[in-house]
């Protein structure tokens, strides 16, 4: 999801609890959809394999570095930074 549906979303849960944007929960909200917006949307990217040497294949996030072995890359997204990366993986399978 982008940050925009994240927001909608949270605008959404405000209005259907009725929450007064006056009240401690109201405020709240606000606040998170404040912090929200000044995320910056990252694109998706693929992992980058290398190799390590004898014979261990690992594939690196590219935006945080975090490395993980090609054999338990499960999803496709970083389990360090929670990038979302493309299912490819650089032509390795799972």
């Amino acid at each position: 999801m982008t940050n925009e549906e994240y927001i909608n979303q949270i605008v959404e849960i405000g209005n259907t609890l009725q929450i007064q944007p006056n009240s401690p929960k109201g405020q709240t909200l606000k606040k998170c959809i404040e912090l929200l917006s000044a995320v910056p949307e990252r694109e998706k990217k693929e992992w980058i394999a290398y190799d390590h040497g004898m014979g261990l294949v690992y594939l690196k996030c590219p935006f945080c570095g975090a490395t993980i072995d090609k054999r338990y890359v499960e999803h496709n997204f970083c389990g360090k930074c929670g990038a979302k990366l493309s299912g490819e993986k650089s032509g390795f399978e799972r």
